[in-house]
């Protein structure tokens, strides 16, 4: 009988040791703020909102213009942009995101 509560602290350390090395992994995969510089943002708009009027949207607010998503309403922004574009539902930094985004290109495109 007395095997049976160190098995359970046994287990219980084991679990506490797996939820640990879990968070430690997860938070050193995020990106350092010191690398992050100017890092282009995707700013995605609801599905309803048309490609032109997400696109005049984005770049009303000065910055420079990527491209444009696979899916019409995301577009991905050179840097921050000073406002939040109007009716964006999310804007994500893309050194955030890893490897779900390679840009194909870096360099914003000159409207003038």
């Amino acid at each position: 009988m007395p095997s049976l509560p160190i098995r359970a602290v046994r287990d219980g350390a084991i679990l506490l040791a797996v939820a640990i090395g879990s968070v430690v992994v997860s938070l050193s995969a995020l990106p350092r703020v010191e690398a992050a510089g100017d890092a282009p943002y995707v700013v995605v708009f609801a599905p309803w909102v048309s490609g032109r009027d997400a696109l005049l949207r984005s770049v009303a607010t000065g910055a420079g213009l990527v491209r444009q998503g696979r899916s019409p309403f995301v577009i991905v922004l050179a840097g921050r942009p000073a406002t939040r574009p109007a009716g964006a539902l999310l804007m994500l930094r893309l050194d955030g995101l890893g490897c779900y985004f390679v840009p194909a290109a870096t360099e914003a495109v000159s409207w003038s």
